[in-house]
């Protein structure tokens, strides 16, 4: 079993792990995703990720033809079993467990050049050099405006602009009882998992109750309910490697203190593409009853229900407006944007 590195997505706590059992059918796609099945259910890898590794017992890795023979066709890029613990009983417990941590970025291998150094670089890669009058008269004028940022100290760390310490904390609470025939169960959970890049997090809230009856040698029923809440904020920073491609004598803001919407060499400015954010929130039920034995019955029930909300910043959504105004503009008259734009309107940035 191999888990596949994503230098793309780096410390993402939104990134579900991609876990390969059998190698790879396809270049991409659910043909190289193994079957996830906890406790006789099938279940997503998302939800196998916001389990509490505390409530596993065990974990078995299913890759031969036993696979198959027990879940079919669907098993061919393996199997994945999680139990979790069985219900213990006896005198009613309280327990309780919490970790925190903290995530710091690793930038010791990035050996960048100075604005100085920089600068001459690409004077001397000819980038201010043309054979045309009038475009030689642009550069030059660019590189002393340039060169005067340089000698008034412009020296911006852009490494460091969408990058921070972050911390994790994880806490679960529970009780537990019953007695020879009647078990329970009742937990709440609590975790947030913050990235390195600024903005992103992941934050689960559930709780779950569990509750078996016993008769020795006659009957067994057991219940497993979860409401689990997941909100998901992506970083409105990007890809980090859009930050290492930034010139250092970039200064994002203008005279006035303003971030400036594009930069030297019609380059986007990403501290201004950041001020989009996007919001994802999800709310998943599932209860189920997969054991009744001695009646050669099972019965399994499961249901979701997902809500979704997107906020954008003013500019796109007066530019979603006025997208939409000009594309019915042929059929009738239209009327006033809900708000005005002042300066150059720049194309709405993708937002990851």
């Amino acid at each position: 079993m191999v888990i596949a590195d994503d230098n793309l997505k780096g410390s993402d706590p939104n990134k579900v792990a991609d876990i390969n059992i059998r190698g790879r059918a396809t270049f991409e796609g659910q043909a190289n995703t193994p079957v996830y099945v906890v406790d006789g259910a099938q279940v997503t890898a998302e939800y196998v990720a916001d389990m509490d590794m505390n409530d596993i017992e065990t974990v078995t890795v299913l890759k031969d033809a036993s696979a198959s023979a027990l879940y079919g066709a669907k098993a061919s890029a393996g199997v994945i079993v999680i139990t979790t613990k069985t219900l213990k009983g006896g005198k009613l417990k309280l327990n309780y467990s919490g970790t925190v941590r903290l995530s710091t970025p690793d930038l010791h291998d990035y050996h960048l050049l100075n604005a100085r150094q920089k600068l001459e670089y690409e004077r001397l890669a000819g980038l201010f050099t043309d054979t045309d009058p009038t475009r030689q008269y642009q550069y030059d004028r660019d590189y002393a405006r340039i060169y005067n940022d340089v000698q008034r100290g412009v020296e911006t760390d852009w490494l460091s602009k969408p990058l921070r310490n972050a911390f994790s904390q994880s806490h679960s609470l529970s009780i537990d009882g019953g007695d020879e025939r009647a078990k329970y169960n009742l937990g709440v959970r609590y975790g947030k998992d913050s990235g390195v890049m600024k903005g992103s997090d992941r934050t689960r809230l559930s709780t779950n109750f569990r509750l078996s009856y016993n008769v020795s040698g006659k009957f067994f029923i057991s219940n497993n309910s979860t409401l689990t809440s997941v909100t998901n904020h992506e970083s409105p920073y990007g890809d980090f490697s859009d930050w290492v491609k930034m010139n250092p004598y970039e200064n994002p803001y203008d005279a006035d203190g303003q971030l400036r919407s594009s930069l030297y060499h019609d380059l986007a400015n990403p501290l201004y593409d950041a001020s989009l954010v996007v919001t994802t929130s999800r709310i998943t039920s599932t209860s189920s009853i997969p054991r009744v034995s001695n009646y050669g019955l099972v019965i399994r029930y499961d249901w979701m229900v997902t809500s979704q909300s997107t906020a954008v910043s003013k500019t796109d959504e007066c530019l979603l407006h006025l997208s939409h105004t000009m594309r019915r503009s042929q059929k009738q008259s239209t009327s006033e944007a809900p708000c005005r734009i002042t300066g150059p309107i720049q194309p709405p940035s993708k937002v990851r």
